[in-house]
């Protein structure tokens, strides 16, 4: 057993077909992405993808096979060539770009924290986006915003660190921080890229414990990107596999198995 699994403390089961169905109502819709960068000969290509509530969804494969690009692409920072990225809701998909900003939160490898900020602030930051602009400007957030801060920070066990500054606590510790922001954004869909690739083993299993419980708490779906399957088996109950930029296989993590991700890793034909 690896330092992985000994450290931690969720425990993912396989995921049924009954399960499956149980999951609540779609949150996300991808359809026919196309993304090419010009000049490096890397394309990204994913012909459909639905992110339900209460799903995690764990991209995995090598450097290079498209899992950040994906990550960004739905969060809208990478523009597409082609395709459709929406938010799915009782009156139907919302594809205003604004909108998708405000809903999706992206939690960082490097957790994108204002170090010179206290951890209360940067949690704040979260809601910036459901308020007007002058009031931000002017630091006038309302009582609200500033208690759900607080009660972010406080889910997330992070108490004794509220007035620390960002950059003055552990990496553990700033990963929930962002976690916390996501929570106050009031996301509906979480993308984490990487996020515990900087930690050590325990460090990594608590912040992954927080980021499953607050997306449970929450009702929110999940979409994380791992270079590690162990973590992905762990974590998430659906594995998308990508390859240069094309998706080899979309299957609960329990069918995952050693010739799937010698295909993923190695290139070994099926």
């Amino acid at each position: 057993m690896s330092e992985l699994a000994r450290a931690t403390t969720v425990r993912t089961q396989p995921v049924s077909a009954a399960e499956q169905e149980a999951l609540g109502e779609p949150l996300l819709r991808v359809r026919d992405l196309r993304i090419e960068y010009a000049g490096s000969g890397f394309t990204l290509e994913l012909e459909s993808l639905t992110l339900r509530r209460g799903e995690r969804i764990a991209l995995l494969g090598p450097s290079g096979s498209g899992k950040t690009t994906l990550l960004r692409a739905i969060k809208g920072l990478v523009p597409a060539q082609r395709g459709e990225v929406a938010l799915l809701g009782a009156a139907g998909p919302v594809l205003d770009p604004e909108e998708r900003n405000k809903q999706i939160a992206l939690i960082y490898q490097q957790f994108s924290l204002v170090g010179r900020l206290t951890v209360y602030e940067n949690v704040l930051a979260g809601c910036l986006g459901r308020l007007p602009v002058w009031r931000s400007a002017l630091g006038l957030m309302p009582a609200r915003e500033r208690s759900a801060a607080v009660g972010a920070v406080l889910e997330l066990g992070l108490e004794e660190q509220l007035l620390s500054r960002a950059d003055r606590i552990s990496g553990g510790q700033q990963q929930r921080v962002a976690i916390a922001r996501a929570i106050v954004q009031h996301a509906r869909v979480v993308l984490a890229d990487e996020p515990i690739a900087s930690l050590d083993p325990e460090t990594g299993a608590q912040v992954m414990d927080s980021l499953l419980q607050a997306a449970a708490l929450h009702g929110q779906g999940l979409v994380m990107t791992f270079h590690d399957p162990e973590a992905a088996r762990l974590y998430a109950n659906r594995v998308i596999g990508l390859r240069d930029g094309r998706v080899l296989f979309d299957a609960p993590t329990a069918d995952m198995d050693s010739t799937m991700l010698a295909r993923l890793y190695r290139g070994e034909a099926s």
